[in-house]
């Protein structure tokens, strides 16, 4: 590589210089030296056109190659309006990962904690997420924004959603009203089609809708025979790995926990579509379920090189609870103070932690008059130290809607007659009885407790709803042995002599509700 070291001679015409001190300033030597105020000058004609008089001790040579850092690294910088057009032309360039370049692209409703993954996603090395917001944050939209977004920044062309095929109407809708993109819902043989298009053409566009119980199959062995279409679909996309082309330029994974079982054909399919698509999305707000093993399963999806054994992200799990703790105090209302010192100091205690040098500068430096707006700095400060910040976020209501409306549930005991509480009771016992009689693999409980719910909100209201809806003629008849007559000004009255001592219970008998 020639440096600016390299020797030239500015009585020669035609070599690119630069000013030493300033190297915007670039022009052509004119082959013109003369000696002023006791030093040689260079006649320049400087890149705008004009005409500079340089001392020759200033100039040096432009390099053929040399790159922004090493002009940064040898404090060859220009001043602030060079600096002002470097930064544009970065801009331009979409490589910023602190600039949202898609913004106002949807007719999407602004909420500031639908673009946190989006730019989570941009900041990921390997362009791999799982947004785990709580239900009814708007996972989908900041997903599309995530698709946006790459059309933004470079040249993505095929979007592949993936989710259950109760979905699929809502995917193609808010695709459609939100953002104008049209899609298309697929099944596995048309997927093929399209990918074996792309195969051939690699300009090939397209946004796709598929569903779990459409597309999934298990993963092949390479001389395992093909017998469903399905099948054919897993060996297209196992077989094409992502590297400079890919089959997907983002795959979006939606209701994710349905494959938290690596064990399944829908973890395998997922599995395969990763390794297929250049970028990747999962949504849940469900990350974890029953066991963390759930949660360890969706982010081996996102990042199988880092999440190797269940053991290693337990450990990195457990050292990752007081961070979550202390973020939850310090974004409570009112905020915790003690418990986010408390919780704060606990996670520099864990071994993967403690030696963090920015979580440590944070722990000595932090001074919060918790005002909102500084606990949210601080909280971004905070969670970036998350040992899964990179891979995952999660957003609830409380953090998205501080002010949103406060539930405040109360009771009310009502005291009921002996008439209610006797119907209440043997209707209890019998749906009960006949829950084990027909289910006998079911607790009883679990069918009862509907019924239940709907006799402590109103009886009244529960027998009249049973009646309009066809039904209980057959709950208290033919499941409780009872008799159901029907007169004609349409009040219903329930002879239920065998339950209550023949007593005729009729709907105005019961004058108040049930509630508990």
């Amino acid at each position: 590589m020639e440096t600016t070291s390299e020797k030239f001679d500015a009585r020669q015409t035609s070599i690119r210089v630069r000013h030493v001190h300033n190297p915007s300033k670039v022009g052509e030597t004119t082959g013109e030296v003369r000696f002023r105020a006791g030093r040689d000058v260079a006649t320049i004609r400087l890149s705008n056109g004009e005409i500079g008089y340089i001392p020759v001790d200033q100039l040096e040579r432009v390099p053929l190659h040399e790159s922004r850092i090493d002009a940064f690294v040898s404090r060859r910088v220009g001043g602030p309006e060079q600096l002002a057009h470097q930064l544009l032309a970065e801009k331009i360039g979409g490589d910023l990962t602190d600039v949202y370049y898609s913004m106002g692209s949807g007719r999407a409703d602004f909420h500031p904690h639908q673009f946190r993954p989006v730019l989570k996603f941009v900041e990921s090395v390997g362009r791999r997420i799982l947004i785990a917001d709580e239900v009814g944050l708007g996972k989908t939209i900041s997903a599309i924004y995530i698709w946006k977004e790459l059309q933004a920044r470079g040249d993505a062309r095929r979007l592949l959603i993936v989710c259950p095929a109760a979905l699929r109407d809502k995917w193609q809708y808010e695709l459609l009203n939100r953002f104008s993109i049209e899609a298309r819902q697929v099944d596995a043989a048309t997927l093929i089609t399209d990918i074996e298009t792309t195969l051939r053409d690699p300009l090939n566009a397209f946004v796709r809708i598929g569903s779990f119980e459409g597309l999934r199959a298990r993963r092949l062995d390479s001389d395992e025979e093909i017998q469903t279409t399905r099948q054919r679909l897993m060996r297209l996309v196992q077989d094409n790995i992502a590297s400079d082309s890919s089959l997907f330029d983002l795959a979006i994974i939606d209701e994710a926990h349905a494959a938290r079982n690596s064990e399944t054909a829908n973890y395998h399919f997922v599995e395969a579509v990763r390794d297929s698509a250049a970028s990747l999305v999962m949504l849940t707000a469900t990350p974890l379920q029953t066991h963390s093993e759930n949660l360890f399963n969706l982010l081996r999806l996102i990042d199988p090189d880092r999440f190797v054994s269940f053991d290693t992200f337990e450990q990195a799990r457990r050292a990752n609870v007081p961070i979550v703790e202390a973020l939850n105090a310090l974004l409570r209302t009112p905020p915790d103070r003690e418990g986010f010192r408390r919780h704060l100091d606990a996670a520099l205690r864990e071994s993967l932690l403690k030696h963090d040098k920015l979580l440590q500068d944070f722990a000595k430096n932090v001074v919060l008059d918790w005002s909102e707006t500084q606990r949210i700095r601080a909280a971004r400060t905070l969670e970036s130290r998350s040992l899964l910040a990179d891979v995952m976020v999660r957003t609830r209501k409380r953090e998205a809607f501080p002010n949103r409306v406060i539930r405040q549930p109360w009771v009310l005991n009502v005291s009921l007659s002996a008439e209610e509480q006797r119907l209440y009771r043997t209707l209890s016992e019998r749906i009960r009885a006949f829950a084990r009689q027909q289910h006998p693999g079911i607790p009883g409980e679990f069918i009862l407790i509907g019924r239940q719910r709907q006799l402590a909100s109103c009886i009244p209201a529960a027998l009249a709803g049973w009646q309009e809806s066809g039904h209980l003629q057959d709950l208290l008849w033919e499941d409780l042995g009872a008799e159901f007559v029907e007169r004609e000004d349409d009040e219903a009255t329930v002879v239920i002599e065998d339950l209550i001592g023949g007593h005729d219970f009729e709907a105005g008998d019961l004058s108040h509700p049930l509630i508990f």
